[in-house]
């Protein structure tokens, strides 16, 4: 109940907050913030993920004054609750800092409603309700929400901002913010039982094409970095050899492999969970309505005897930001090799 209590303030706060931007600034869908560790094209920054921010940074607020005022009805609570609170700082103090800066750059209104906050948060949460053990349990799902036990969309929120991350977004897989997807069910794996983990800031959507399993987005799904699962199906092929993959792997015949117009830059031979398949790396660029869309990507194809796996993870923007879509590509490409390093095909035990 504290926790519905505190996802409604957080809620309410949203109206807030949007009602006090400008026309102007609604119009704009994709506005730049400049911050000295990332590139222009990463993070997103849109009027939704503004809202996003905006409930982390409200949820935080919240926690913050109910812990206040369990510490002053029950003393006895206050080493746990001291603990709670470092161990919170720790994993996501640095990301409220950031979002505070960035909000701040927005307009000069944001002191304001985050005053406002304040005061209303004082004013709706009221825990006499709640006895000793209750609040002891609050103070201690606090504790959890340190290891990343937060719901969407305010966890992966939490988890882009943190400036440890936006640096290298390797640090967020290691530190065991990811979570594992698991094909069970899924008709798209065409009987393939599989699991592979993804960052916990990324967003798993159902693939829009057939052989699409599952697609990834970073920044909760709004931003220009993804990963895809898809199953292919390989017509009179019921096994194929390592020789015969390690043939592949090589630089004129995996060329021939990629999409027309491709540019070609590196390819080999891997291993992932036994299985043995090739890493391509390419760019190429597509039009998509009247945008000219760039896309740095490499894939990581293993055979399982009569289909291929493939874990495709790229980098996207307009084709004219060619510098910056490499140089966040370069900052995810140990990540990704994490992300398809995970999969496991059960399938195969």
């Amino acid at each position: 109940m504290i926790n519905n209590k505190l996802f409604a303030i957080c809620f309410s706060f949203l109206i807030t907050f949007c009602s006090c931007q400008t026309k102007e600034e609604n119009q704009i869908e994709n506005p730049v913030q400049e911050f000295d560790t990332i590139s222009k094209i990463e993070p997103v920054i849109n009027n939704t993920v503004i809202t996003e921010m905006s409930q982390a940074y409200g949820f935080k607020i919240g926690q913050d004054y109910s812990l206040e005022i369990i510490e002053k009805k029950y003393p006895d609570l206050k080493p746990k609750i001291q603990i709670a609170k470092l161990k919170f700082e720790k994993s996501f103090g640095n990301s409220i800092s950031t979002i505070d800066s960035i909000l701040s750059s927005k307009g000069a209104e944001w002191l304001k409603i985050k005053q406002q906050l304040k005061d209303q948060v004082k004013s709706s949460v009221n825990l006499s309700g709640y006895n000793f053990e209750q609040l002891q349990d609050f103070v201690s799902s606090v504790e959890s929400r340190a290891n990343g036990d937060i719901p969407n969309p305010i966890i992966g929120t939490l988890l882009t901002f943190n400036t440890n991350y936006l640096k290298n977004p390797t640090y967020e897989f290691t530190d065991g913010f990811k979570y594992r997807f698991k094909s069970t069910g899924n008709l798209k794996a065409k009987n393939v039982d599989f699991h592979i983990d993804l960052p916990k800031s990324w967003l798993s959507k159902e693939g829009n094409r057939p052989n699409i399993v599952q697609k990834f987005v970073s920044q909760n799904g709004h931003g220009l970095v993804m990963a895809l699962v898809l199953i292919l199906e390989l017509p009179g092929v019921s096994n194929i050899s390592e020789e015969d993959i390690k043939e592949l792997s090589q630089k004129e015949e995996s060329k021939e492999m990629l999409p027309k117009n491709s540019q070609f830059i590196n390819s080999g031979f891997i291993k992932i969970d036994g299985l043995p398949g090739i890493f391509q790396e390419y760019k190429i660029s597509q039009t998509q309505i009247d945008n000219e869309v760039l896309m740095h990507t490499v894939n990581y194809n293993v055979y399982y005897r009569n289909k291929m796996i493939s874990v495709q993870c790229s980098v996207s923007s307009t084709s004219d930001d060619e510098k910056n879509t490499d140089s966040v590509f370069n900052k995810y490409k140990e990540l990704f090799k994490l992300i398809a390093g995970s999969l496991v095909v059960q399938s195969q035990w």
